[in-house]
């Protein structure tokens, strides 16, 4: 069955997202696995059922990481950028955020984008105030050195 679901998210979420929604599935199934349905042609939809509930979840976080990271790439390229700057900033700004390693870039995105403070990102990412500021503090010199590499203005991220 694990072939079946992987190719099932795969379809319908992508192969970025196919992992983390059949691990997560799983440990649901194992959880709850006393209330599966004793026959087995029900307990396979009761399974695929879960996993339609992860993948739609998933679905919803990427979109959510999807719009941040956009208005994160807008106010980059706004304040990094020449008024006569083009569609090539914009792809460059995602370019360059994209290099962050998953935790740096949700913690920039969370605390310069959408304003939050340190305690507010550990809550949304379920780790310590001090985490938070170690991602903050690595995020800056990463972007500070890619954005120099570039010749571009180390202004924007402090």
């Amino acid at each position: 069955m694990h072939p079946e679901l992987r190719h099932f998210v795969l379809r319908r979420g992508g192969p970025e997202i196919v992992d983390d929604v059949v691990a997560e599935a799983f440990v649901v199934v194992w959880r709850r696995w006393d209330d599966a349905p004793a026959d087995p042609s029900r307990r396979r939809g009761w399974v695929y059922g879960i996993v339609k509930h992860k993948l739609a979840h998933a679905l919803r976080d990427r979109d959510r990481h999807l719009r941040v990271a956009s208005r994160v790439v807008a106010t980059a390229v706004i304040e990094l950028s020449d008024p006569g700057d083009d569609l090539a900033s914009i792809e460059e700004a995602r370019r360059v955020l994209d290099l962050l390693p998953r935790a740096e870039r949700d913690a920039v995105e969370l605390a310069v984008l959408a304003g939050l403070t340190t305690l507010e990102v550990a809550e949304a990412l379920q780790c310590s105030a001090t985490a938070v500021t170690s991602r903050l503090t690595k995020a800056r010199g990463r972007l500070r050195r890619l954005l120099a590499a570039e010749g571009r203005s180390d202004h924007v991220i402090g």
